[in-house]
């Protein structure tokens, strides 16, 4: 499973793949089976009401033992600007 962790006044307004969970603070999607340096990517757009800069962080999480626990997070550092 595979969580985006939203920061506050960010609100998801789309997602690829589509059928990606969407919550008031979250977005979440099984992964389904993944090997060791195998790579998914999905896209989440967000409105922010803050600026300059927007964090998101994500983690992933298994029934599965890991032996790199320490590779299971990470964050999302975005300018945000007007159109």
């Amino acid at each position: 499973m595979v969580t985006l962790n939203l920061p506050r006044g960010a609100q998801p307004t789309g997602t690829d793949p589509a059928n990606l969970r969407v919550g008031a603070d979250r977005v979440s999607r099984p992964v389904g089976v993944l090997g060791a340096g195998q790579l998914r990517v999905f896209h989440v757009t967000v409105r922010a009401d803050r600026r300059p800069v927007v964090i998101a962080t994500a983690g992933v999480h298994s029934r599965t033992p890991d032996p790199k626990r320490n590779n299971n997070t990470d964050r999302a550092v975005t300018r945000v600007t007007r159109p």
